[in-house]
């Protein structure tokens, strides 16, 4: 009778420390799911607001032909090369010089003396862009808030496994 005891406290045994590394491995995974959908959410909204803005802004901009006054190199964080525009341009009878186009650019090709064609925005004549609609920050708002909810869908599997699990170990297999 101890012998049947022993095999069966034997197989629970290794049966349980499965059940455990199982129920870590998911844990992780879940907490791992947590934090990347936060993270894409919060990214992602941030992303459709900056759309939002840019789209208020440049609403009523008038478009005007500007000319290329200078083009410094800038170096991020990561060592990407990117490029701060500056030019000059005639709007309503008065002329703006070296107006710092909005946002660090990755023109390369863009040579001092070029003409381009950029917004200025009616609320602010010394503010220039080179894109007047907001569509690359919708497009990447569209892909984060997919990604942060493909996060979430693979967070509610785990945490059904999870549940599953726990059954399992209370109906015989261990705590």
């Amino acid at each position: 009778m101890q012998r049947y005891g022993r095999m069966n406290e034997q197989y629970y045994g290794s049966r349980y420390n499965e059940l455990k590394t199982q129920k870590f491995v998911y844990k992780l995974i879940a907490a791992i799911l947590v934090i990347n959908t936060v993270v894409f959410l919060i990214v992602g909204y941030v992303m459709s607001e900056l759309s939002k803005r840019n789209t208020e802004k440049y609403a009523d901009a008038d478009s005007v032909n500007a000319t290329v006054v200078e083009v410094q190199e800038v170096y991020g964080s990561d060592d990407d090369k990117n490029y701060d525009i500056y030019v000059s341009y005639e709007l309503d009878g008065k002329f703006y010089e070296s107006v710092k186009l909005e946002g660090t650019m990755n023109a390369s090709r863009i040579r001092e003396g070029d003409t381009i064609l950029v917004y200025v925005p009616v609320s602010d004549r010394n503010t220039a862009s080179m894109m007047k609609d907001s569509m690359v920050f919708d497009i990447l708002s569209v892909v984060f808030y997919i990604v942060g909810g493909a996060s979430f869908a693979g967070l509610v599997v785990i945490l059904m496994l999870l549940t599953r699990l726990k059954k399992k170990s209370f109906n015989g297999y261990g705590n």
